[in-house]
């Protein structure tokens, strides 16, 4: 599978110091962002850059050697919850999205971000880490009005996954199968019980167990996003 820190990187909105470039205070993590191209486009969601401090920036942190990359020219999409921006950087490795074909409930799939813990102290407490299973639901109707399309996972999208990338393989293949924006939950009753006592009066009690589904934007889905914010690679 590919390296993640090369392919994906956190998002946070810090306060740069405009003479040194070097943050003054402990960030805000945002989210995460992957490449999309090797001259630096990201794609992510357009909800991280909402009630964002217009005295602060936006910052990539490069997770193999925690170097800080402002993130430009970012554009959010009108309607769907999907944005791109560049950074200045080069990668060698970028993932192609899955062909349609080969999209399919069952999909094994497997996504990496980091949890935020909050700040212990002036630190932030921040936990990668990488989560798998599979492709559960693809339809037509999204919970959400701003997804264009249902892709349910198997796990959830924990805070701050919101961005990154669900992948998958074929063979040594490595492909981007969907991006983590939410989450879906749903219900099994394991217990009820109704008991009528003799005033009449009706009692009744249920246990529900909550599953918690991970929401991704589909291939198709993010192709298209791109081709509406005129992005060409």
């Amino acid at each position: 599978m590919a390296d993640f820190t090369q392919y994906v990187l956190p998002l946070f909105e810090a306060l740069i110091d405009s003479d040194s470039r070097e943050i003054k205070e402990t960030p805000r993590f945002l989210g995460m962002a992957f490449s999309i191209d090797k001259n630096g486009a990201i794609a992510t969601c357009a909800h991280l850059f909402s009630d964002l401090d217009p005295e602060k920036s936006v910052i990539a942190i490069q997770m193999s050697d925690y170097q800080g990359l402002p993130v430009e020219d970012v554009k959010k999409h009108q309607k769907y919850d999907f944005a791109i921006a560049t950074i200045k950087r080069s990668v060698d490795i970028v993932l192609p999205f899955i062909p349609h074909e080969q999209y399919l409930a069952g999909l094994d799939v497997m996504a990496y971000g980091v949890n935020s813990n909050g700040k212990i102290g002036q630190q932030l407490d921040l936990c990668p880490r990488l989560m798998k299973g599979h492709i559960v639901r693809i339809g037509e109707r999204p919970p959400l009005a701003h997804a264009k399309s249902i892709c349910e996972v198997s796990f959830p999208s924990l805070a701050g996954f919101s961005g990154t990338p669900i992948l998958t393989a074929n063979g040594s293949q490595q492909y981007v199968a969907g991006m983590l924006y939410g989450n879906y939950e749903s219900s099994i009753e394991l217990f009820k019980v109704t008991d009528i006592k003799s005033s009449g009066d009706v009692y009744s009690e249920q246990i529900h167990r909550v599953y918690e589904f991970g929401l991704a934007h589909t291939p198709s889905d993010m192709r298209q996003f791109l081709k509406d914010l005129g992005y060409e690679p």
